[in-house]
C-alpha cells in the first residue's frame, strides 16, 4: 500500500494521459464517421426513335449525415456537356409509351437524407454518343475530403434501343 501512496502522482498522471488519448481518438472517430460521402451508380441510357437519349443515374448518400447538393455539371473527355432544357417531347405513335420518357432533371438545391438515394435523369445537347461522363457534384459542405465538390466518372449502358 505504501508503494501506491508514494507513487500516487505518477498513477494520476498515467490515468490522465490515457483519458486524453481516448478523448482525442473519440474526436477523430466522430469526425471521420460524420463526413459526407456520395456514390453515383446505375448509369443507364434510355432511347427511343423520337427523342434525344435520356441518361439516368442514382446519387447515393452513403454517410450518416444529410448532404445538400447545390449544382451538378457534366463533362465528357474534358469538354463540358450542356443539359438540354425545355425540350418538347415527341411521343411515339404507339398508344402506350414508356414511363421513363417524361423523367425530368433534379431540382437543385437538393437535400439527400442519410443512407438514402436520389434518381436523376438528364437529356444532353450533344450529337455524339456519351458512354462515359464525368459528373461533378457541388455542395455547400465538404465532400470528397477538403473540397466542396467531387467528380465521379460514370459509365452508362443502354437499357433500350
Amino acid at each position: 500500500m505504501s508503494f501506491f501512496c508514494e507513487h500516487l502522482e505518477f498513477f494520476n498522471l498515467l490515468i490522465a494521459l490515457i483519458a486524453l488519448l481516448v478523448a482525442i481518438y473519440s474526436i477523430h472517430y466522430t469526425r471521420k464517421c460524420n463526413r459526407p460521402r456520395l456514390f453515383i451508380g446505375n448509369g443507364e441510357i434510355y432511347t427511343d426513335k423520337c427523342n434525344p437519349p435520356l441518361y439516368a443515374f442514382t446519387i447515393q448518400n452513403i454517410s450518416p449525415v444529410p448532404v445538400i447538393i447545390q449544382a451538378i455539371t457534366f463533362s465528357c473527355a474534358g469538354h463540358p456537356v450542356r443539359v438540354l432544357r425545355g425540350h418538347e417531347l415527341a411521343y411515339p405513335d404507339d398508344a402506350i409509351y414508356p414511363n421513363w420518357l417524361e423523367e425530368e432533371p433534379v431540382d437543385v438545391p437538393l437535400v439527400i437524407p442519410p443512407h438514402s438515394s436520389c434518381h436523376a435523369a438528364y437529356r444532353f445537347d450533344s450529337r455524339q454518343e456519351l458512354r462515359l461522363l464525368d459528373i461533378t457534384i457541388f455542395s455547400g459542405q465538404r465532400i470528397g475530403g477538403l473540397k466542396t465538390n467531387d467528380v465521379f466518372s460514370v459509365h452508362f449502358s443502354y437499357v433500350s434501343k
